[in-house]
């Protein structure tokens, strides 16, 4: 008899009973996909470890910032006792991992056992069609304990992971939170207004004037003309100005693949002269020394160091989802900033960036390749990761060290009994997780017990969503779901995106900056846009929409 290890904490009473006792029963030997055949028995459904020798396997993963250690991580530690499955990391820094992803894509060579962290749909669906992923349906029917019920209590999961041909090549990342859902934010410092007699700005106007002061008031009060107004970079979580700003001039959901669904058609943003006026307005504030234009090129440790300035706070405010992203969270200087609610623009919209489908955390989080020698062992580790114990380490940390079972009468951030209490700060250094870049349910970020501290992570990104952006929540039906589409579709809009995407977004920063003029240069951009073949993707999209909307 072997029993399944869980938790030391009960959690498993408050959620149902996910896991018990199970007779082992006869193991399966897996078959490589090469035909030859792995040495790894694999067990029985349901059943720990899954396979009775130590298995090895190769996953390929982006190395965030904050995570200071994988080999010895306390979840990969716990992972390998639990399975008897050791990693073999293949790390690369998370700013060049799409870049090094296609390259080792591209190469034609050994392919790492698992890609963990991100696949986009584009790529995803044309490399299947290659044999380079292998399709999961089978494992989910045969041997998913979890993810199974994960994708029955998600509405629109199995259909967004659902290729044309019928086959599930990925596993999500399915994060539930509210502030997840609108993290397109801006972050001003409360103090800097308190000091010049300022009030929290709600025009697009008011908010550059609010930014002018900052710039020529010294409202940090350290008699130094050395005050940012505003400053963003290049990676972090939402650090580019226009996905706040934006919302101002027209709804602006997705800055990778902008368009919108405006009565029932796939419409792009990026060629609206509400779009241009946008541009406009953040133009002028670059011109004016109003953002600083290091936001374009410096990345998310740079800003970090900006704005945790020793001597005193030079930046006054900062896109992001959250502090987390652009401070230290051991520190106080994030408690200095507030939430900026959504900005009136010169038109009257007042939008904030909203996204229905943020349970998606990571597009295609888990991806099996060609080269996995061992898949249905494989696939049961990913699936373990779905059982709720292990999915509160993979996002809180170790039970009783870095997170413990929540008093009796504590209550959420909802209202309602809460159902832990974290001890580890969400974004500060730490081996107790890998933040999440795994497939997991994460439904309980709200859960934890409402903290007394109101600059505790989740409690200030809860209550300034809920206060600052809800009320501008714009249709659910405007948003693109997410979609695969047949190798064809996919591989054309692979060819189209690579130059497009790069196009709009470099176009965009020449704007903004003054490179290209918004008035000489526009229809050049509208007459590049349509060579590069940005019509033909709308097309695609959109007959990929209306076959899902049958």
């Amino acid at each position: 008899m072997k029993k399944l290890v869980l938790s030391v904490l009960t959690i498993s009473l408050v959620m149902g009973s996910l896991a018990g006792c199970a007779k082992k029963e006869a193991a399966t030997t897996a078959t490589g996909t090469n035909g030859t055949t792995a040495t790894a028995q694999v067990s029985a459904k349901g059943v720990l470890p899954i396979t009775k020798e130590k298995t090895e396997i190769t996953v390929f993963m982006a190395q965030t910032p904050t995570v200071t250690d994988y080999e010895m991580n306390k979840f990969t530690q716990f992972l390998e006792k639990e399975t008897n499955i050791h990693v073999n990391w293949m790390l690369v820094p998370s700013q060049d991992r799409t870049q090094k992803l296609n390259v080792l894509l591209a190469s034609g060579g050994k392919l790492p056992d698992v890609i963990l962290g991100g696949v986009p749909n584009e790529t995803l669906v044309e490399y299947a069609s290659q044999g380079a992923f292998l399709p999961l349906n089978k494992y989910i029917e045969t041997q998913s304990e979890y993810f199974v019920k994960v994708m029955k209590d998600t509405p629109g999961l199995k259909e967004a992971l659902t290729a044309p041909d019928g086959n599930i090549y990925s596993l999500q990342n399915v994060t539930k939170s509210i502030p997840n859902s609108y993290s397109r934010r801006m972050w001003i410092n409360q103090k800097w207004l308190d000091n010049l007699g300022l009030k929290m700005p709600t025009t697009t106007q008011e908010f550059k004037d609010v930014l002018t002061a900052f710039k020529n008031q010294d409202p940090n009060k350290n008699g130094k003309k050395d005050e940012i107004p505003m400053m963003g970079s290049t990676n972090g979580w939402n650090t580019w100005f226009d996905l706040f700003i934006m919302n101002s001039f027209i709804e602006y959901t997705n800055r990778d693949n902008p368009y919108n669904v405006v009565n029932g058609k796939i419409t792009p943003v990026y060629d609206k002269e509400e779009y241009r006026n946008g541009l406009r307005y953040m133009k002028e504030l670059v011109t004016e020394g109003l953002y600083d234009p290091v936001s374009f090129t410096q990345d998310i440790n740079q800003l970090k160091q900006q704005f945790e300035n020793e001597s005193a706070a030079i930046i006054g405010a900062v896109p992001s989802g959250g502090p987390n992203s652009f401070a230290n969270m051991a520190g106080n200087r994030y408690k200095e900033y507030t939430a900026v609610p959504p900005l009136k623009g010169p038109a009257g919209v007042q939008l904030a960036g909203y996204n229905p489908f943020s349970y998606i955390m990571y597009p295609n989080t888990f991806v099996m390749t060609k080269d996995c020698k061992v898949p249905e062992a494989v696939f049961k580790w990913a699936d373990y990761m779905y059982n709720y114990d292990v999915a509160m380490r993979s996002r809180l940390g170790e039970p009783n060290t870095d997170w413990v079972k929540a008093d009796a009468g504590k209550l959420d951030l909802e209202g309602k009994p809460a159902l832990y209490r974290p001890i580890l700060k969400w974004g500060t250094p730490q081996s107790s997780h890998w933040e999440n870049w795994n497939p997991t349910i994460e439904d309980f970020a709200d859960k934890g017990e409402r903290s007394d501290d109101p600059y505790e992570l989740q409690r200030y990104l809860f209550e300034a969503t809920e206060k600052s952006y809800k009320p501008y929540t714009p249709p659910v039906e405007t948003y693109v779901p997410p979609m695969l589409y047949n190798p064809n579709d996919s591989k054309r809009l692979n060819e189209i995106n690579t130059t497009l995407k790069t196009y709009i977004s470099e176009s965009r920063d020449k704007f903004v900056t003054g490179k290209l003029d918004l008035d000489k240069d526009w229809n050049n951009y509208i007459a590049q846009l349509k060579k590069i073949g940005y019509e033909e993707v709308v097309k695609i999209m959109q007959a990929r929409y209306d076959q899902l909307k049958k």
